[in-house]
């Protein structure tokens, strides 16, 4: 099928010195809409590109004996861009014309060869519309020679090509009721088609990968909250230490250092006992804290035991005058 080329971008471009793939990447990042066509001996083929993504490719092999869509053709556009003696343009063309000539490279046809002569047009345009179809009508002459193709999007009208043997044009809108008129008038073939309605390219070989799609690595497992840790240590009814185990514990636990050879001297107007037994409480807090449960009970006793029994050597002292 013949499409307007568009605004041209670049023209005449030698495969010898042009590197494609490269193209492509460029157009990629300028956000690039339109056609890429391509010529080598006995191959054509054209790439079609949305806001810089790759929908779609044709390829043709001696006139329309053998045709590729999709990944095939670009895949072998691609190869054959390593030739010397091709050439390539570009084309700009607006993203939504694209997309619509894209669509029509795979399509299914639904009637061909309707005669005007028994055909209504304008019933035939409002049939598609009600059953809001994608596709479009190739107007030909009664000697099968392109006039035209009308493109429908949901059954609405989008697009007219006027089409003859030095190429394609696109059709203002607003005269394309006069269009249609006219060729009636003169005599014409119908060809319905409907799109298939799949994009064949759904990631082209030289996009970049796109973050989302790349393997990362899996995060650190977080370390739960105190409240699950304590819900998942053992009771302390099921643990059982040695006495040498549970002290070790306790001085690891309450991480006070022990002075060696200090001489035990009482802080001038301390309250003896009293001052004492205030450390308890804090050693208590300090055990719970760490979450150690298993040694809470017995680590308490015996650290109690040891204050009451620095209390008693102190009492003795200062029983003595020592």
């Amino acid at each position: 099928m013949l499409f307007p080329k568009g605004e041209v971008r670049y023209q005449n471009l030698s495969t010898s010195y042009t590197d494609l793939p490269a193209l492509l990447k460029t157009m990629k990042s300028e956000g690039f809409s339109g056609t890429i066509e391509v010529e080598f001996p006995g191959t054509q083929g054209t790439i079609f590109i949305a806001s810089g993504e790759i929908i779609n490719a044709e390829v043709s092999k001696g006139g329309d004996s053998k045709r590729m869509f999709g990944q095939e053709a670009l895949q072998d556009i691609l190869s054959l861009s390593n030739q010397k003696e091709g050439g390539l343009s570009v084309y700009r063309v607006p993203s939504s014309r694209v997309a619509v000539m894209a669509s029509t490279l795979q399509s299914d046809i639904l009637f061909k060869d309707l005669s005007s002569d028994f055909i209504r047009l304008d019933r035939l345009i409002l049939k598609l519309m009600e059953e809001k179809q994608n596709g479009f009508i190739e107007i030909l002459t009664k000697e099968h020679k392109g006039r035209g193709v009308l493109f429908f999007q949901g059954g609405e009208v989008v697009e007219l090509f006027a089409t003859s043997e030095s190429g394609a044009s696109l059709v203002e809108k607003k005269t394309i009721p006069v269009f249609l008129e006219n060729v009636v008038k003169q005599g014409v073939l119908f060809n319905v088609y409907r799109n298939q309605g799949k994009i064949p390219i759904k990631e082209s070989p030289v996009k970049e990968t796109p973050a989302k799609e790349m393997r990362l690595k899996e995060p650190a497992a977080k370390e739960p909250p105190v409240k699950e840790v304590l819900a998942m240590e053992t009771p302390a009814k099921d643990v059982h230490f040695s006495e040498t185990t549970a002290r070790e514990a306790t001085v690891k636990e309450t991480a006070v250092p022990l002075a060696k050879e200090a001489p035990v001297t009482e802080p001038p107007g301390a309250g003896g006992s009293e001052d004492l037994m205030e450390v308890i409480p804090i050693l208590e807090d300090i055990i719970m804290t760490k979450g150690k449960v298993g040694v809470l009970a017995e680590s308490i006793e015996r650290m109690q035991m040891s204050v009451k029994a620095a209390i008693e050597r102190l009492q003795k002292r200062r029983e003595t005058g020592l």
